[in-house]
């Protein structure tokens, strides 16, 4: 008991899920903290490997960028249509 599920941060890697399952009770208390911080750091990794290895490679700094704040503004879209 009280141990990190670490497949759970796969399944929650999108934060406004895990708020909206807290909301409604389908996730314990003590596990919330670990899955949104494991979900931020699985993220913050993530967006800087692919952005210094494919992004800026390829694209150049300024369509990196670009391409970042369209990827943003999708995700944002979506999350605001739950």
């Amino acid at each position: 008991e009280g141990r990190f599920d670490r497949h759970a941060a796969l399944r929650y890697i999108n934060k406004g899920q895990v708020v909206a399952d807290l909301i409604k009770n389908k996730i314990e208390n003590r596990k919330v903290t670990g899955i949104i911080y494991a979900a931020d750091l699985s993220g913050a990794f993530l967006g800087t490997l692919i952005s210094g290895i494919l992004l800026i490679p390829f694209l150049g700094i300024p369509y990196s960028i670009l391409t970042l704040i369209t990827l943003n503004a999708m995700f944002a879209l979506i999350n605001l249509r739950r």
